[in-house]
């Protein structure tokens, strides 16, 4: 806090980023996190109740100061929680809102891309065989934002930031799904892109609302 002072901050970009499940609280009781997943979110300060404490302590000392929480859409799990409904997202549930390129009529399969993303954040080894591949040994997808479900998870994730007293939410590789459209297609004007710019620009107006 006396740093923030002396700096005369008005900007904290990305002071708190919601990486992965996050407990209401370290009172919460032990279900979909047990007991020691809990004990290390307090001691992280990684739960809800504790970023809302932290941010109302300094809007008493810095009343006028932004915060800015951060979202990442390549963070989406094979275990989740709807942070509003509470709703268990299973690997099952998860798998169906991942992204498939041959729904936009791409030749590579959805185990195929998945395995690819699972390689490029480490959550699998760089040379596992994706003739192996099995979505309920993985621990993270990558989503399709065309999908209702999945921009009201994100949604969700915002609107509990907001709660906890964020005001400006940051998100990380919005922009990738239409990227990698691209890569497939070569064609900027590929019905793929244009329904995924659609839906970005809805999950953003949602968040603003």
């Amino acid at each position: 806090m006396e740093i923030l002072r002396d700096l005369k901050t008005d900007w904290v970009y990305l002071g708190f980023r919601y990486r992965f499940p996050i407990p209401y609280s370290p009172s919460e009781e032990p279900g979909f996190f047990d007991e020691v997943e809990i004990r290390e979110a307090e001691r992280q300060g990684y739960t809800f109740s504790q970023l809302k404490e932290a941010i109302e302590k300094l809007r008493q000392e810095m009343p006028n100061i932004l915060f800015t929480g951060g979202l990442g859409i390549e963070f989406f799990y094979s275990k989740d929680r709807d942070p509003i409904t509470g709703e268990i997202i299973d690997a099952d549930k998860a798998w169906e809102m991942a992204l498939d390129p041959q729904e936009y009529g791409f030749s590579i399969s959805k185990e195929e891309f998945q395995c690819w993303w699972a390689k490029r954040t480490s959550s699998l080894p760089p040379n596992f065989a994706c003739s192996q591949y099995d979505y309920r040994k993985v621990r993270i997808y990558f989503p399709d934002l065309n999908k209702e479900e999945v921009r009201k998870l994100y949604l969700h994730k915002a609107m509990k930031l907001i709660d906890c007293g964020v005001d400006v939410i940051w998100i990380d590789m919005l922009h990738t799904q239409y990227t990698y459209f691209y890569r497939m297609s070569r064609d900027i004007n590929h019905p793929a892109i244009k329904q995924t710019f659609a839906s970005i620009s809805e999950l953003v107006d949602k968040i603003h609302e």
